[in-house]
């Protein structure tokens, strides 16, 4: 099976969506800018070894593993990205314009 059809498997098993779902608290984003992250992560790694881990069936640990270190680790990469420290979320801009008018 080549990268592309690995990848591709793994967009319709949902499996990122579902990991990503249980670090949501992490992540102070966008959960979708979260996922495309963690595609992104999964398509930068060589294909011997992401075949090699589909092989060994042990890819959904790796993408778990990725999960976790990219939402838990705030000096990360995805939060350096994103800068979720200083994003407002839709709430935050509706409670501020209730305010002003």
């Amino acid at each position: 099976m080549t990268k592309n059809q690995i990848i591709e498997e793994i967009y319709h098993s949902n499996i990122v969506l579902k990991v990503a779902k249980r670090y949501s608290s992490y992540i102070q984003v966008n959960l979708d800018d979260f996922c495309q992250h963690i595609y992104l992560t999964l398509c930068e790694i060589p294909e011997s070894k992401l075949q090699e881990l589909y092989e060994k069936e042990q890819l959904p640990y790796y993408i778990f593993y990725i999960c976790k270190a990219q939402a838990t680790n705030f000096s990360g990469k995805f939060h350096k990205i994103h800068d979720c420290k200083n994003n407002v979320t839709i709430e935050d801009y509706l409670l501020t314009y209730e305010k002003d008018n």
